[in-house]
This record gives C-alpha cells, sequence and structure tokens, in this order.
C-alpha cells in the first residue's frame, strides 16, 4: 500500500489531516439542522479516530516491511518494463508512422480551403443576405 509508511510513520500528520477533512466538513455543513447538537459531532469524531487507528494497525501488520518511495519506484519500473529495455517508448507501427508528408499536405490544403471560405462574399451571412434580399 502506498500510504503504509506514512500511516505508521507520521501519525500526527495522518491525524492532523483527518481533523482538518472533519472540520471542514462541520463548517460546511451540509447536515446542518441534524448535527446541531454537540454529542452527535463528538460521536462522529470518535469513530474516525478509531477507523483511522484500526486502519494505521491494520496496515502496519499487513505491510511491516514498507518503505517509503517503495511505490514509487515499482511504479517506474513496471512502466520502464513496457516501454523496453532502452528506457525508450516503444516505436509506433509503421502504418501510424508511414506517409507522414501527405497527411501534413492534406492538412495544409484543407486550411487554405477554410481561409478562402471564411473570405468568400457567400459566407453565412453572404447566404441569409442573398436569401433575404433576393
Amino acid at each position: 500500500m502506498r500510504f503504509a509508511p506514512s500511516l505508521r510513520d507520521h501519525p500526527a500528520a495522518v491525524y492532523s489531516i483527518a481533523t482538518g477533512v472533519y472540520l471542514l466538513v462541520l463548517l460546511w455543513g451540509p447536515t446542518a439542522p441534524r448535527c446541531a447538537n454537540l454529542i452527535p459531532i463528538l460521536l462522529i469524531a470518535a469513530l474516525l479516530v478509531l477507523g483511522i487507528e484500526l486502519l494505521r494497525r491494520q496496515t502496519a501488520r499487513e505491510f511491516p516491511d514498507a518503505q517509503a518511495g517503495e511505490a514509487m519506484e515499482r511504479m517506474r519500473a513496471w512502466v520502464d518494463g513496457h516501454r523496453g529495455r532502452s528506457g525508450r517508448r516503444r516505436p509506433r507501427p509503421a502504418a501510424a508512422v508511414g506517409n507522414g508528408g501527405a497527411r501534413v499536405s492534406q492538412l495544409e490544403r484543407l486550411g487554405l480551403a477554410a481561409r478562402q471560405r471564411a473570405r468568400s462574399p457567400m459566407t453565412n451571412t453572404g447566404r441569409r443576405r442573398g436569401f433575404l434580399h433576393g
């Protein structure tokens, strides 16, 4: 698990983040009428602390040797393995790469045609005028 080292090594940060999120939810107040009493607020806070502590203990039990940055190293190794041995991306198939010059010239012709149509007196505005007055 990616967060196992943080949960184990930095419990104050974990509880601080959870407290901040909980306070933001309380300030936002999506259930303000129902949580107007102090008892539900404290009960939910106690359940939040209990849940975080259980999660911390479970991750410490399941991932006792987890080190910070280990998950990122595994992801990088996986990506490098899929790119190939050299670390470069795999080359595209020849069908996708070939005939690139023809594609560029086709796009240039389309752009030229669009510019010519934009300058034409028979653009949408010209057609509307001709239709209305003609």
